[in-house]
């Protein structure tokens, strides 16, 4: 088992996800940095206290470390981080520092690597289902289905896909002016959100590594894996939070649950449901929504 940690300067929810990986025990072990802020006197301080969180290491397994001694944010250090890891190995598990895992949750990465390993279709597995967490009805009787989304916060994938990925999307253009997305959106509104989207993200010098995975999904017609129950907790909201301010937000270290025995779905076919609802849910939401988000210290994805 190959697993991937993402750290910067946050050395309590850290060790709490690293507390997780000592547990599965994995043979290979990738550790990606960011360096400190020049402008955050503490910054220095704390990445060094958080890398020292994955220095003991007391089972047999290889530890490759990719630090960097300056900032290069999120969307750089990350990006670079997932070539260099597979560029070494053909498939990974991939946790950042606030995503704290189901136990289950590795067996199950372990599990789907194998078993969609020569499916060019399977671009991801991932981890994370807010949705399955708040709501009470779970979709589907099998342990997990597929979609066209792409989410980071716990996840795996191999190495066949992340070659796939252009973090310059340069291919955007073309994409767009071909009709891509009609053919990947049937939903009007849909399609006009994510052209905007893909637009202004298209004029960022660095952009968004997730971002330029799931065009990469897109181009190839590909299929991420949603598991039924939800697998990972995110720690990550807090005042220091990159994303998000409050712990009181609605995704906040939501719970998770087991999703052994697994059981495979009979079709590789895309929940166009599914789909639709993580839209709704997640990238267009409702004023009521919005509203909620805004009184709980949530900063929305912006391009300021």
């Amino acid at each position: 088992m190959n697993i991937a940690l993402i750290i910067y300067n946050h050395p309590d929810t850290t060790e709490a996800v690293f507390h997780a990986i000592r547990r599965a025990k994995p043979d290979k072990l990738f550790v990606i940095a960011d360096g400190p802020k020049p402008d955050r006197p503490s910054d220095a301080e704390h990445c060094t206290m958080a890398r020292g969180v994955v220095e003991v290491i007391d089972w047999n397994c290889q530890v490759f470390r990719n630090y960097s001694e300056e900032n290069l944010g999120p969307d750089l250090r990350i990006g670079t981080g997932l070539s260099w890891v597979f560029e070494q190995v053909d498939d990974c598990i991939v946790l950042e520092d606030d995503c704290r895992p189901h136990p289950s949750f590795f067996s199950y990465c372990s599990t789907l690597l194998d078993h969609y390993r020569d499916d060019e279709r399977v671009m991801a597995v991932l981890g994370e289902n807010c949705r399955a967490a708040r709501e009470a009805g779970k979709r589907g009787e099998c342990s997990y289905y597929f979609l066209k989304y792409f989410g980071w916060c716990g996840w795996a994938g191999w190495a066949r896909a992340w070659r796939k990925v252009d973090l310059s999307l340069s291919r955007w253009p073309a994409f767009r002016d071909s009709g891509g997305l009609e053919s990947s959106h049937q939903n009007r509104e849909e399609r006009r959100f994510w052209r905007d989207w893909f637009d202004r993200e298209y004029q960022r010098k660095v952009k968004r590594w997730d971002i330029c995975y799931i065009l990469a999904c897109w181009e190839q017609s590909g299929l991420n894996i949603l598991p039924r129950v939800n697998l990972i907790s995110n720690l990550g909201f807090h005042p220091g939070g990159s994303h998000c301010m409050s712990p009181y937000h609605w995704q906040a270290n939501l719970p998770t649950e087991d999703i052994e025995p697994l059981s495979h779905p009979p079709f590789v076919v895309r929940d166009d449901r599914a789909d639709t609802l993580d839209f709704e849910y997640f990238y267009r939401p409702s004023l009521l929504r919005r509203i909620e988000r805004t009184l709980s210290g949530v900063r929305l994805l912006s391009y300021k």
